[in-house]
């Protein structure tokens, strides 16, 4: 792993598929940390943004980092996971001072400026990092398979929170959906989702006054909508919770509704 993370572009975009966490320093100077930018766009596009040579002043930001994320679907997630919670592609903010790129969850991989080179316009290519234990006993160079504690420690002001970012892996559901719920069956169809998961759509069922629409959500394999309509003259309100299987072409799950009484609690569903 570590020979693939190291200097050759080949075997680096051969590691681009696993786990990512970005960590970024809480506060205080940025010590002249800035090719670890380099080095995680690096590792997430294949492309050095900064090489030796360019001419360019070398290190990018954390702004630079962020926008590449974006770009590529990811969400700060709401909660600190702990090193063996990490999962592929996840990012992880400390402030803005340092970042590193994760092999699996609690193996992290990053780069921090070489203890007495702040100062000297020292260049690296990102791909071809001084590696730290091979410094003699200096702070900084490039770390390979840190848990979280150890890479939350080596910062020169070490840091204590931080943020995670996830890839999202969202589902694509439009289209139409063939249900069934005991005794009672039908459609319903998806026609619009949304880049964060919510989706609406109409619904029908055997009997031609079951009818209605339908508006949720979908995060991972977990898919919950409200179908609203009218049934024998009232309105109701049903709430469907289900689990996405076999690749997501089928969900299984649960109705909550006020009316009518007679449905079932439990449904499945297959895309048509």
């Amino acid at each position: 792993m570590a020979d693939a993370i190291g200097g050759r572009a080949v075997q680096t975009r051969r590691f681009l598929g696993l786990t990512l966490v970005l960590v970024l320093g809480l506060g205080g100077p940025a010590y002249g940390v800035t090719v670890c930018f380099d080095y995680v766009l690096y590792m997430l596009t294949g492309t050095d943004p900064r090489p030796v040579g360019d001419h360019r002043m070398q290190g990018t930001s954390a702004g630079d980092v962020i926008a590449v994320l974006n770009s590529q679907g990811y969400k700060r997630l709401s909660r600190m996971p702990a090193g063996n919670e990490l999962k592929a592609k996840d990012v992880i903010f400390l402030g803005t001072s340092h970042v590193g790129y994760v092999a699996a969850p609690d193996s992290i991989y990053h780069f921090l400026q070489v203890e007495g080179t702040s100062r000297t316009n020292v260049k690296y290519d990102a791909g071809a990092l001084p590696k730290h234990q091979d410094l003699g006993g200096k702070r900084g160079g490039y770390f390979e398979g840190d848990s979280l504690a150890d890479f939350l420690s080596r910062p020169y002001i070490p840091a204590t929170s931080y943020e995670v970012w996830r890839q999202s892996t969202l589902v694509g559901l439009v289209g139409v959906w063939s249900w069934s719920a005991s005794v009672y069956s039908g459609n319903f169809s998806i026609t619009s989702q949304q880049p964060d998961g919510t989706f609406t759509g109409q619904f029908s069922a055997t009997t031609p006054q079951d009818v209605g629409t339908i508006q949720g959500s979908v995060q991972g394999d977990t898919i919950q909508f409200t179908r609203s309509g009218i049934w024998q003259g009232k309105p109701f309100i049903q709430n469907w919770t289900a689990n996405l299987e076999n690749d997501q072409q089928i969900m299984r799950g649960n109705v909550d509704q006020n009316v009518p009484s007679k449905w079932a609690s439990s449904f499945s569903a297959q895309r048509r």
